[in-house]
């Protein structure tokens, strides 16, 4: 290596010394410029001083050429001058100016200018320009010869090749100018059709077919066409593209503008705008950051099937606003339902794929005439959850209230939320909701307090200010600049009152242009203030920390408020609503429903519902529960009350809203109703004592409620106590403690009380403590006992200390009361309208007892009496059993329930054996049977804890002597129910049953008649039906069932099964599978395994499904389908009804069938379906092939033991079938069986008779290079002799010369032409069948389409055809005798050669086996009488003779050149005649020899032919 480099050091050294030697016995060159006369030297002088002459030997030729052949003297001066001002020693821009020169220079290369002048420009350019650029030319090089505009490390400009010029051009006022001050232009390169490519730190796009000047000496690009394209997906919008008709780049920045282009996107089209890209500084995620505003707001996007926008279109890389360069407002529309809507204006919204926000638009929701709205609010519109969300807390409208129209109020929200799937709109307190409400006025609110709020430091009211220049200009519009003007204040003094005002309402403002419009509030506000104007001060608050303070209903069109105190009406009439449970209802035009309180100087008006109409001022009282009046008795306040009134509480004349005028008798009450003196009762009693403890008193009216002085009640009157007593005409006094009562006593006889119901005694009394009587009371067969009974309108009540229940007779029911005792029960007696009844209140605290009938049971709860019945709720307690019911009933003898609950647990049970609920039940005492029983279908009418089960059957039956509970079903209709297991092992296992039987002692469930168990994907059929479970859903093994698989199609069904289930989804067992073949024979096969397998179907699904598998063994094999006995290994999944077969079959028909001979078999087979199997002849499978043995024909149905192909002499291939009809076995191609083809190997043998037929291609000899025969045949074999009648298609082929055999054709043609001959054949489906099988399908199907027009030659079908002689179905047997073949008709002769004979003509044709190996094939063929043709094969010469003296020449020559033709040996007439009367006497009988000259004297056709072309049925 260090040689190799010390020997090229060697070589520089002497090439430099050599050049120096050369240059300094030149001229001295280094400091004189390039002249015309010189210019060779110079640059020659130049490379070498700059040692750049190897490097770039071509530039210098080049540049040396161009010089001496193509420039001009004006050129060359040009370009002088140029060279001149270089600096060449920038080597590389020097190099650069050369090839850059070089290209313009080529005539190849398109200017608009000539190159003097392009030369001229660049040499006035470099002059001009301070400091000179030293990358100039490789600039401008890397342009031609690069493709790149422009590389810095920020950005890269190139493009792909097209078609470029170059020019000097005029371009504004960016031009040069020449020494006489004359315009020259600047430098223009021309592009048309280029792809324009950018790449920066972030960024890589392309401008597809841009058409462009670049002006390099400006920086600049300017274009008129470009297209960027499949670049960004916007939301809503999709895949962009923009289609520019302008722009301009700015080379070194890589600015890209352009006011004229057209965007287009999936979802809009032709969107005109301006465009702007700027390269980034920095790497970021974003990539082509592009900006893209439309010219105008008029497209239409649709957001979703409710959501339109009405839109500019603003793109900054992949953001989305809606603004426009005209800077229109664009219009969000939400379709809510029919004729409402939400509508938002705004000049930008901002759109992701998730939302919409806008930071300032104007909200309206329409509903027909009427809206709710806001002139600038915050927007958030969520697409994903489809709620929108308006914050009013920023912007200078921030706390700016809502308007609704059609409520006719002003509303102060934070927020406004509302989900476009609800009905509601939501208002909310966001910031210290606790601190700071909801507020709620009236449109037409004043206040005072809010007018001084808008008067600033100086004194000044802003609202006063625009009022008095609104009067005075009369103008509802005007500039901000004019009201500073006329009131002599800096503009921004005033604004920030403007914006105040309109802030509240008062007027709409545009800072953007300064423009005030006076809106109706302002005007309403002056006037109220200097009172010319009637006005309201209705006015409430929200406050709700944790629900909505305001709910919207669109669907009613009503407000719902939430956390309201109070509602003032009327400050000045004091009126005053306290809502209860602080909620209340907006209706139209501020009208207000709620309930709650008013409180109306002494009178305060308790539980009232109420409607306040704002029109009308005034409050309809619907109902009130109580007018509190206040007295005053020793200084301490006193009550007596009103209940249950209603009326009109009139506020203020509807005019006088503001109660400017001083009207008399407002606010003043009237009564509509009757109105009662009712009792001031003591809280505890709550409600108790309702309106029907009353005196009457008449309609009244109450005048100016606040001064309304009240008289003292006393009074007679009549008492009425809802019906506990009769009326009582009484006195109603003042009692000692100042309430209303009285005192009445009772005779000894008693006082009949609730309808003679109840006998009382003693003294009855009223008083603040209530209505009462000491002593006790009789209901029906029940005696009640206690120190103080409360009598109440509806009820009796009190405490019993003891009490009894005695035999009698219940009212309208044949029935008895039952013997109780009762201790230590609260008790009521309630007098129903439709049935009255006595209720004792069970309380375990306080000792309570009820027992029955001798304390055989004890309940524990609740009873009622009822003249007709008793009932009690809660628990039952019989023997091991727990009942619960809402209802049970008693009678002497019987206890029942409608709807009970139950849980028996026995001794010696870890859970319950039975637990019901919502049954009916029904105790006979005298029988000791208890059933239940349900009227409804349900999967756990009774469940069974022990057994981990639960029944839909609708009885349960419980002897307590016999310790068994029966299930059943009451209905005759319905024969079975189901058991439910609840063991997690059997999750979902139903057992359907007729009847259960559960023996408590035994711990068992007995079923009976169950049809099936699903277990896993099988029907598991048990013996008789009979199914016993044990603990926890776990069934006794089942003996001799019956499986079946699968229980969506049941393909599969075994009998004698003995199976144990582990679980739902497994079982294991033994059992019988029922194989039925195809002719219904039924097989009994040993199946021993059954598995939940997990399998993958043809979509990659999972699924579960049973395995099994049984075995057949072979000395007992199964008729799998008629013809066929299969032994082996039988596999099922069950969801597949196809079984697999791993094992062998044999064919059944077949008498003593080797078992070494069996055909394995392995594969899928649906059990009755017909069985094929596939016998391919590529396997070497000779086993039913009729092939050579010996020198003759040898056949044993699947039990030839030939192993040679060479020979086979036929071998079937494609299905092997059976048909049990005709008792015969087939084998075929599909294909050929389906009709699709005719070529293929077909044998149809029947074993009974032993009669075989077969077709297709058979191997006559063994075919050698100079000779060969190729054939099909179709043939029926005789089964006692094996002789073989056929119908052959034969081809001979033999290795002569060409022209021998077209002579040969040709005198053949020529002769018959002249005696004539029948057809050998007119394309017959025979023939084609025959000849399919040699050419193949394809080509024969070509041909049959062709022959249905016109005639065609069998030549013409394939190049085998061409052989030496092509012989169509002629008739041909085999001789068992002989082992040979022959022929039995005349030969039907195709063609010879390419040449069409298509005649039937007299011969003789043998082909005789020798050994296994060794044939001889005869040929003899006579068209007409002395005109004939003889050859015959033994393997190696072919010996031929002919009457055709040319053909006896020609083949003479072949003989004696012995070239690669096949050996020949000419033979003479004897020889033939020898052939022929040997070939007549062996196979026709025929002892007369053979005319050649006059065969028809001696060969009669008819005579010899007859019988044996007139075959039978070949089988096919």
């Amino acid at each position: 290596m260090l040689y190799k480099v010390l020997i090229t050091k060697a070589i520089f050294i002497l090439i430099f010394v050599f050049s120096n030697h050369f240059l300094f016995s030149q001229e001295n060159l280094d400091h004189i410029q390039y002249s015309d006369k010189n210019f060779v030297k110079k640059i020659q002088y130049e490379f070498y001083s700059l040692g750049i002459e190897i490097t770039n030997t071509n530039l210098l030729n080049t540049t040396i050429a161009n010089w001496n052949k193509k420039y001009n003297n004006n050129e060359k001066i040009a370009l002088v001058d140029l060279i001149n001002i270089l600096d060449n020693k920038e080597v590389g821009d020097y190099i650069s100016f050369l090839k850059y020169i070089s290209i313009i220079s080529s005539s190849s290369f398109k200017k608009n200018n000539s190159l003097e002048e392009i030369l001229r420009y660049h040499y006035i350019y470099l002059s001009q320009k301070i400091p000179q650029n030293s990358q100039y030319f490789k600039t401008l090089l890397d342009v031609f010869e690069n493709q790149i505009i422009i590389n810095t490390p920020s950005h890269i400009i190139s493009y792909n090749k097209g078609n470029l010029s170059i020019s000097i051009e005029e371009f504004l006022n960016s031009n040069l100018y020449n020494s006489e001050g004359t315009i020259l232009g600047t430098l223009a390169i021309h592009f048309n059709d280029i792809e324009l490519n950018f790449k920066s730190n972030n960024d890589d796009f392309l401008m597809a077919r841009s058409n462009f000047n670049l002006y390099p000496d400006l920086g600049l690009i300017e274009g008129n066409s470009a297209k960027i394209q499949n670049l960004q997906e916007i939301a809503f919008l999709g895949i962009i593209e923009y289609s520019f008709n302008n722009f301009n780049i700015d080379i070194k920045t890589g600015v890209i503008i352009s006011n004229d282009v057209v965007l287009r996107a999936d979802n809009i089209k032709n969107v005109s705008g301006e465009f702007e890209y700027k390269p980034s500084e920095y790497t970021s995620k974003q990539i082509n950051k592009f900006l893209f505003v439309s010219n105008n707001s008029n497209n239409i996007i649709l957001i979703n099937n409710k959501t339109r926008l009405f839109s500019g279109i603003s793109i900054s890389g992949n953001k989305f606003f809606t603004r426009s360069i005209s800077n229109e407002e664009s219009e969000l529309k939400i379709l809510i339902e029919q004729n409402k809507f939400l509508k938002f204006k705004s000049k930008e919204f901002v759109l992701t794929q998730d939302k919409i926000y806008s930071e300032n638009t104007y909200f309206g929701f329409y509903d027909n005439q009427d809206s709710l709205y806001h002139p600038s609010i915050e927007l958030n519109y969520d697409l994903n959850l489809q709620t929108i969300e308006l914050l009013n807390l920023k912007g200078p409208l921030r706390q700016t209230p809502f308007y609704s129209t059609y409520f006719q109020v002003e509303i102060n929200s934070d927020i406004l939320t509302y989900s476009l799937e609800d009905k509601n709109i939501k208002f909310n307190i966001l910031i210290a909701p606790n601190e700071r409400p909801l507020v709620v006025s009236s449109r037409k609110y004043f206040s005072n307090n809010n007018l001084n709020n808008l008067t600033n430091l100086d004194g000044t009211n802003i609202l006063k200010v625009v009022y008095s220049y609104y009067k005075s200009k009369k103008r509802t519009d005007f500039y901000l600049l004019d009201l500073a003007y006329y009131y002599k204040r800096k503009p921004e003094k005033l604004e920030n009152g403007i914006i105040n005002l309109w802030r509240n309402g008062f007027i709409s403002y545009d800072p953007s242009i300064g423009i005030i419009k006076v809106l109706p509030k302002l005007r309403h506000y002056f006037l109220s203030h200097l009172k010319k104007s009637d006005y309201d001060e209705m006015y409430f608050e929200s406050f709700s920390e944790t629900s909505s303070n305001l709910v919207y209903n669109l669907l009613l069109n009503q407000m719902y408020f939430e956390g309201v105190k109070k509602i003032i009406l009327s400050k000045k009439n004091n009126i005053v609503i306290y809502p209860k449970e602080r909620i209340v209802t907006l209706l139209k035009n501020r009208s207000i429903k709620s309930k709650g309180n008013i409180s109306v100087g002494k009178f305060d008006f308790k539980g009232v519902d109420l409607l306040f109409d704002y029109k009308l001022f005034k409050l309809q009282l619907l109902a009130i529960d109580t007018l509190q009046i206040l007295s005053k008795t020793n200084a301490k306040d006193n009550y007596n009350y009103l209940y249950n009134i209603g009326g009109d509480l009139f506020i203020n004349h509807p005019k006088n809203k503001s109660s400017l005028k001083k009207l008399a008798n407002y606010p003043y009450f009237i009564s509509d109703k009757s109105t009662r003196v009712y009792f001031d009762m003591p809280e505890e009693y709550g409600v108790e004592y309702d309106s029907t403890f009353y005196f009457s008193i008449t309609q009244f009216r109450i005048d100016s409620l606040d001064k309304a002085s009240l008289p003292k009640f006393e009074f007679d009157g009549v008492f009425y106590s809802n019906n506990i007593l009769s009326p009582l005409d009484a006195k109603l006094i003042m009692m000692p403690d100042n309430s209303f009562g009285f005192i009445k006593e009772i005779d000894n006889m008693g006082l009949p009380a609730y309808d003679n119901k109840i006998t009382i005694n003693n003294r009855i009394k009223m008083d603040s403590s209530g209505l009462y009587v000491k002593g006790n009371f009789m209901y029906q067969t029940t005696s009640v006992f206690s120190d103080k009974i409360r009598l109440f309108p509806d009820s009796i009540q009190g405490y019993l200390d003891k009490g009894f229940m005695s035999n009698g007779k219940m009212k309208k029911s044949d029935k008895k009361f039952p013997d109780m005792e009762f201790n230590n029960l609260d008790f009521v007696y309630y007098n129903n309208i439709n049935e009255d009844y006595l209720y004792v209140k069970y309380d375990s605290l306080n000792n309570s007892k009820i027992s029955a009938y001798d304390n055989e049971l004890s309940i524990y709860g609740d009873m009622y009496i009822y003249p007709s019945n008793v009932v009690s709720e809660g628990t039952l307690l019989i023997k091991e059993a727990t009942l619960e019911s809402d209802a049970f009933s008693y009678s002497m003898f019987e206890i029942s329930s409608e709807e009970t609950s139950i849980k028996l647990k026995p001794l010696g049970y870890s859970k319950e054996i039975l637990t019901s609920d919502m049954v009916s039940l029904n105790y006979n005492l005298n029988t000791k049977k208890l059933n239940l029983n349900t009227t409804y279908f349900d999967l756990e009418n009774f469940v069974l804890p022990y057994s981990s089960l639960s029944t839909s059957f609708s009885s349960a039956s419980w002897d307590l002597i016999d310790k068994k509970i029966t299930f059943e079903n009451l209905s005759d209709e319905i024969n079975l129910s189901d058991f439910y297991s609840t063991n997690t092992d059997f999750n979902n296992l139903i057992i359907s049953s007729s009847k259960g039987i559960f023996d408590i002692e035994k711990k068992k469930l007995f079923l009976t008649k169950v049809p099936d168990l699903q277990i896993a994907d099988a029907y598991i059929v048990p013996h008789k039906g009979n199914v016993t479970v044990l603990e926890n859903s776990q069934i006794s093994p089942l003996k001799n069932a019956e499986l079946i698989l699968d229980t969506l199609n049941e393909y599969h069904k075994f009998i004698k099964v003995d199976v144990k289930l582990i679980s739902k989804s497994k079982f294991e067992g033994r059992g019988i599978y029922e194989y039925i073949n195809f002719d219904e024979d039924t097989f009994e096969i040993p199946f021993s395994s059954f598995e939940l397998k997990t399998y993958e179907n043809e979509n990659n699904n999972m699924f579960s499904s049973t395995y099994s598998y049984g075995i057949v063994d072979k000395s007992n094999p199964i008729l799998m389908e008629p013809g066929f006995s299969f032994y082996g290994k039988i596999e099922l999944v069950a969801n597949n009804e196809q079984l697999l077969f791993n094992g062998e079959i044999i064919p059944s028909e077949l008498r003593n069938f080797k078992i070494l001979e069996t055909i394995p078999y392995s594969g899928y087979f649906i059990p009755g379906d017909e069985l094929a199997l596939t016998i391919f002849e590529n396997d070497n499978d000779f086993t039913s092939s009729i092939s050579k043995r010996n020198n003759g024909l040898y056949f044993n149905f699947f039990a030839n033991d030939v192993e040679k192909r060479s020979l086979v002499f036929f071998n079937p291939s494609g299905q092997l079938s059976y048909d049990s009809y005709n008792k015969q076995y087939l084998i075929e191609p599909q294909n050929k069986t389906n009709e699709e083809v005719y070529n293929g190997n077909s044998l149809l043998y029947s074993p009974s008779s032993g009669d075989l037929s077969f077709e297709g291609k058979v191997n006559l000899i063994d075919n050698d290079p100079n000779f060969s025969v190729f054939s099909s045949m179709s043939a029926n074999v005789d089964s006692d002799s094996f002789n073989i009648s056929s119908e052959t298609f034969m081809i001979i082929d033999i290795n002569l010369r060409k022209s021998i055999i077209s002579n040969l054709g040709l005198e053949f043609i020529e002769i018959i032409e002249t005696v004539g001959a029948p057809l050998a054949h007119d394309n017959e489906e025979d023939v084609l069948y025959r000849l399919s099988d040699l050419v193949g399908y394809e080509k024969t199907l070509a041909h049959e389409n062709i022959i249905l027009n016109e005639y065609r030659p069998l030549g013409l079908v394939d190049p085998l055809l061409n052989s030496l002689f092509v012989l169509a179905n002629s008739k041909f047997s085999w001789s068992a005798k002989y082992k040979s073949w022959y022929n039995t008709s005349t030969l039907n002769l195709s063609n010879i050669g390419s040449d069409d004979i298509n005649a039937s003509v007299d011969g003789f044709l043998e082909i005789k086996y020798l050994s296994e190996d060794d044939y001889e094939v005869n040929l003899f063929l006579q068209p007409a009488p002395e005109f004939w043709i003889y050859l015959n094969y033994d393997g190696g010469i072919l010996r031929t003779y002919s009457s055709i003296e040319s053909y006896n020449s020609d083949v003479s020559e072949i003989g004696v050149t012995k070239d690669k033709y096949i050996p020949i040996m000419i033979v003479d007439e004897e020889y033939t005649l020898e052939y022929i009367n040997n070939f007549r006497l062996k196979y026709f009988n025929i002892k007369e020899p053979y005319d050649l000259k006059s065969p028809s004297d001696t060969f009669l056709e008819d005579e010899i032919f007859k019988t044996i072309t007139d075959d039978d049925d070949d089988g096919f």
